[in-house]
């Protein structure tokens, strides 16, 4: 790079600033929502607080794993409310 021409410096330089634009904080997390809110389908109907208590009735992996994903979302949610 040190050895590059300042014109291919400056192209590439304007190419990774373009790509860093684009893939920013807010991209990131709507991407992490839309992948949660994928996960849970049934995320619109629930509340914080009944998503805190798990279904005793199936104690099934994917019972675990859509409770988890749901106090994720939840979490995020809090936090993007600040």
């Amino acid at each position: 790079a040190l050895t590059m021409p300042a014109a291919e410096q400056e192209r590439r330089m304007r190419r990774m600033r373009a790509q860093v634009d684009d893939h920013n904080i807010y991209r990131w997390a709507g991407s992490l929502l839309t992948a949660i809110s994928k996960m849970v389908p049934d995320v619109a109907d629930a509340t914080p607080e009944a998503a805190a208590v798990p279904d005793q009735a199936d104690e099934s992996l994917e019972a675990t794993e859509r409770e988890i994903a749901r106090e994720n979302y939840f979490a995020t949610l809090r936090l993007a409310a600040g």
